[in-house]
């Protein structure tokens, strides 16, 4: 799952195991433009991850639209844009 991914990058960058994107993408064998892309979502804003884990996300919130767009930092401005 994508953003099961997500949340154990960043857990990995948080604690130093891995210290750059491209040291994820190397132990993961994927690239670096994967790891960018999915990374994220491990900074959704805590009621669209229970969205996205009920299954309940709206069509807004998509894997495309997360790799296609740059997801804000603020959790106002990610509810307005994939709620």
């Amino acid at each position: 799952m994508a953003l099961a991914k997500a949340f154990r990058w960043r857990q990995q960058l948080a604690t130093g195991h891995r210290q750059t994107i491209p040291e994820i993408a190397a132990a993961e064998k994927t690239s670096r433009g994967h790891v960018s892309a999915l990374l994220p979502l491990a900074f959704l804003c805590p009621d669209l991850i229970e969205a996205i884990l009920e299954g309940r996300q709206s069509e807004q919130l998509t894997l495309s639209a997360i790799k296609r767009e740059s997801v804000p930092l603020s959790w106002a401005e990610q509810r307005a844009r994939f709620s």
